[in-house]
């Protein structure tokens, strides 16, 4: 009887140990969760455009939110910080935001992102269209003008870098992101 009870006892354990270990490997094995990344206005790429936008206190920077999903699609988001107290925003709603989708593979904290497959513009200029002669427009497109605005700088619209996949690095701890 007792070889019986140990033998018994030893499969519970390893029935225990197995279940533990496939919970900690279940665990670990998602990188799931949503990452920002704050951009300052002078860290942004410059040019005519940046320079009197920021000159006139109406950018501040970009945010990025990237979101991955459990089921390996992320969204990405970039927006233009706009400081809407200033002067020259003349009371103005001002809005640049791109949201772009797709999917992702990661090893550790490295996450590819696959080239954008869809991508939602939503841009109110309001007092800065005379900077950019942009229109107000909500768009939701997947053809190459929104999608090559996926790699670089969001305000850079107009000089697409293109649409390609993307290694970040996220920081789990901190819910932070880096290219």
């Amino acid at each position: 009887m007792k070889t019986k009870g140990k033998v018994l006892s030893s499969i519970a354990m390893a029935i225990l140990t197995a279940c533990m270990c496939f919970s900690f490997a279940a665990c670990g094995n998602s990188v799931a969760g949503t990452y920002k990344q704050e951009i300052a206005v002078e860290n942004l790429s410059q040019s005519g455009f940046i320079s009197a936008m920021s000159a006139q206190g109406l950018i501040t920077g970009q945010t990025n939110t990237l979101v991955l999903n459990k089921d390996k699609t992320y969204e990405l988001t970039k927006e233009l910080d706009f400081d809407l107290t200033s002067p020259a925003a003349g009371g103005q709603e001002m809005l640049v935001k791109y949201v772009f989708t797709g999917t992702y593979t990661f090893e550790d904290n490295k996450v590819t992102l696959s080239a954008a497959t869809y991508c939602i513009a939503n841009e109110k200029w309001g007092a800065a269209e005379a900077y950019t002669g942009g229109k107000d427009n909500e768009n939701s497109e997947d053809d190459a003008d929104l999608l090559n605005c996926f790699v670089g700088d969001l305000w850079d619209r107009w000089i697409p870098k293109g649409n390609a996949e993307q290694v970040v690095t996220v920081n789990i701890e901190n819910g932070t992101f880096a290219y």
